[in-house]
């Protein structure tokens, strides 16, 4: 029911969203001398593009894309922090479901929606699909984002030499399936957005530096959902 959406043909529809996204959170760059590519750009860049494709309320797609990814994380499920967490998730899940049910949309929570109203799934099965969908989508897109970038600033010679529209492929085979998870509902996503902000990331800021070493940065999380804690840089300014 959600498949159509993450299809090529599918992903079209928002590829002027996405380009928008991926401006926006480079113009949120610039004129700094130092960023953390996790928290300050692929995070909050995962976040905008979900809110579109997904059909998010944009003023909680950040915090639920946070919580999703902590939800998948190395924190024990019945901490009372996780547990907060996962109510707090749940209720914004369903105000997002809610709100969907009340102004339909051409967006996944809106397929989900309607699969529902169909009688294809069950409430349930309706809250845990949107739920998990949100999840993979989080962890799979800031990944190749931050992760690939810092891959690609170690591996000059490849980012010299392949030509934009051939860099995500080039970088998948970089991070390998273990972290891109190509099977996963939210891959094509990731790679979408990945093709059009990465190019604009280095043409942007051609100068742009690791600070430290592939093997400092520290990763956090468990098999679901493993990523960098930050990916921190130094910028290479072009106003």
């Amino acid at each position: 029911m959600t498949a159509p959406y993450f299809a090529p043909a599918g992903l079209d529809v928002w590829a002027e969203a996405i380009d928008r996204c991926v401006r926006e959170g480079l113009e949120i760059l610039g004129g700094r001398e130092r960023a953390d590519l996790m928290g300050d750009f692929a995070l909050p860049l995962t976040a905008t593009v979900g809110a579109h494709v997904f059909g998010l309320p944009p003023a909680h797609a950040p915090h639920m894309m946070e919580l999703a990814g902590r939800l998948f994380g190395h924190e024990h499920a019945r901490t009372p922090g996780m547990r907060a967490a996962q109510r707090e998730f749940a209720l914004l899940v369903e105000e997002a479901l809610r709100t969907k049910a009340e102004l339909p949309a051409e967006d996944v929570i809106g397929a989900l929606v309607r699969a529902r109203h169909g009688g294809a799934i069950s409430g349930r099965e309706l809250r845990e699909q949107a739920g998990e969908l949100l999840i993979g989508a989080s962890g799979t897109t800031a990944i190749r984002l931050a992760y690939g970038a810092a891959l690609l600033l170690r591996h000059p010679q490849t980012l010299g030499r392949v030509p934009a529209a051939d860099l995500v492929p080039v970088l998948e085979e970089l991070l390998g399936p273990r972290l891109t998870a190509p099977s996963a509902v939210g891959a094509p996503l990731a790679r979408r957005v990945a093709a059009a902000a990465l190019p604009a990331l280095f043409a942007r800021f051609p100068g742009m530096r690791l600070v430290g070493e592939l093997t400092d940065i520290v990763w956090r999380g468990a098999i679901g959902d493993r990523r960098p804690v930050a990916v921190r840089v130094l910028l290479d300014v072009r106003t």
